[in-house]
């Protein structure tokens, strides 16, 4: 029991980080696709990574503002697989 706990609080840390490193990189493209845009706009696959980095942006956002803390707030240190199975019954 103490090897899953210790696994799903390095889980949770590592989440975290790639998270937070996701977003910053996905802003940091998208800010790279606005201000290139005129030299960009002119490649037809421009809209669809336009569109993509968009979408991703939201559904990081909701995991970063959304998902993420709440699982930081249920996560009570422990992980007790039978009581899981058990409130899923």
């Amino acid at each position: 029991d103490a090897g899953l706990d210790t696994l799903a609080d390095v889980f949770l840390w590592a989440y975290g980080v790639i998270l937070i490193a996701g977003t910053t990189m996905t802003l940091v493209f998208l800010l790279a696709l606005v201000r290139g845009r005129k030299m960009l706009a002119q490649w037809p696959f421009y809209k669809i990574v336009w569109s993509m980095t968009w979408m991703d942006s939201i559904y990081l956002a909701i995991q970063l503002c959304w998902t993420f803390p709440q699982m930081v707030a249920t996560h009570n240190g422990t992980m007790d697989v039978n009581g899981t199975n058990e409130e899923s019954k």
